[in-house]
């Protein structure tokens, strides 16, 4: 094997050993950082909304704060002792049946920061409104073990009962890119991006789709939570999670 070979392999052998142990993501050098997804809806309030968000003091992002925002989102902290650098970022709905989103232009990410990628214009990223109009299995927002969310959201046990386990796990969406060059993918299995696999204002219990920052690869819950097995994490940085197997704009909007 030749020494980029080796070197290519070394890193994703320290990726999992890394991942096993601290639940985090680990690149060359001594940059490690977590991955989160939220979903932001400024149109209505609600107590969901992703926190930290555009402006914080430790955020940095390419999209300008005081946008009308109804969008999905991507957070990536820095917890090692180096920048790092995001390139190639893309999104693909729907367990890789698409579309695909890649409208994000690379970011460096400080020691001790948070890099917040979402729409880079008001409903660019309007990911929501990409899987079907009602929520699977009849599971909305209010429904028992819907996590507030419902749909592909819910707990492995409601989802179970209503019969779309099979259904929601072919559709994840699939968030990938390049931290510092080396390759980063993950199924965001929780359905944070695309609100439970249906567009949540038809089950949010507020009128509002926000969802706070979950660690992707977690069960979700709508004010956001905590941490994945760490054998997930080993398969989703290898790459072995499921990849997967219209467009509509609803009228959400026009209440802004």
């Amino acid at each position: 094997m030749n020494k980029t070979g080796s070197k290519r392999l070394l890193q994703v052998g320290l990726a999992v050993a890394a991942l096993a142990t601290g639940l985090q993501a680990t690149v060359a050098g001594a940059a490690t950082f977590n991955v989160f997804t939220g979903y932001a809806d400024n149109i209505r309030p609600s107590g969901f909304f992703p926190n930290p968000w555009l402006g914080g003091a430790n955020v940095v992002s390419q999209t300008p704060t005081g946008q009308s925002i109804d969008a999905g989102a991507i957070r990536i902290q820095n917890t090692g002792a180096i920048a790092i650098t995001i390139t190639s970022l893309s999104v693909i709905l729907n367990g890789g049946g698409g579309p695909t989103f890649n409208i994000w232009s690379p970011l460096t990410i400080g020691a001790g920061k948070d890099g917040i990628f979402t729409q880079t214009f008001s409903y660019n990223f309007d990911s929501s409104d990409y899987s079907t109009a009602g929520a699977p299995g009849g599971l909305v927002g209010s429904s028992v073990g819907s996590n507030g969310i419902g749909g592909c959201s819910s707990t492995a046990v409601a989802q179970a009962l209503a019969g779309i386990t099979a259904y929601c796990a072919a559709r994840q969406p699939i968030v990938s890119f390049l931290a510092n060059g080396t390759l980063f993918t993950a199924n965001d299995s929780g359905h944070i991006l695309d609100t439970g696999n249906y567009d949540f204002i038809n089950g949010s219990t507020d009128g509002n789709e926000s969802i706070n920052w979950n660690v992707i690869g977690s069960g979700a819950v709508r004010g956001g939570n905590g941490v994945p097995e760490p054998t997930t994490w080993a398969l989703m940085i290898l790459g072995l999670g499921s990849v997967g197997a219209v467009m509509r704009r609803t009228r959400k909007h026009a209440a802004a």
